[in-house]
């Protein structure tokens, strides 16, 4: 059986074989290995499509079931992402893309304070527009009036 498998910007197929309808992890880890190029004592960590982690005890069953994407983290991408120091993780995060921490993008505070001003031009308040008869003191006229 082939299972799509996912390791930083790659995407290959590793062969596994099938004993009594069961499928052996460490076969299927040592072909990881192998098909990456990773180093023989690299720890790594397989997650399924929805970020969940995938381990020898259900491997057989979740295989079996077909159409799986697995994805392969190396442990020390996550020893990078520990909170324990931000500044590791800051420098840590430079090392390679597959250590990338995406974050939402923030504006900067100059373009925050752009966006607020075109904002505030587009609907300027006014005290009294006499062509639309708009504007605060129409309003309170009218809330004055309809309570008299």
């Amino acid at each position: 059986m082939l299972v799509q498998v996912k390791y930083s910007q790659q995407q290959k197929y590793v062969k596994l074989d099938e004993d009594e309808g069961r499928f052996d992890f460490m076969q299927f880890h040592e072909n990881v290995i192998e098909r990456f190029c990773l180093p023989p004592d690299a720890k790594v960590i397989y997650k399924d499509a929805t970020g969940t982690e995938v381990d020898a005890e259900i491997f057989s069953d979740l295989v079996g079931q077909g159409n799986v994407v697995l994805t392969v983290f190396s442990d020390q991408e996550f020893s990078d992402f520990s909170l324990s120091s931000a500044s590791e993780t800051s420098d840590s995060s430079f090392s390679s893309s597959a250590s990338t921490i995406i974050l939402d993008d923030v504006p900067s505070k100059r373009q925050r304070t752009e966006d607020t001003r075109d904002a505030v031009s587009d609907e300027q308040e006014h005290f009294y527009d006499a062509a639309s008869s708009t504007g605060y003191i129409y309003w309170r006229l009218k809330t004055v009036q309809s309570k008299i």
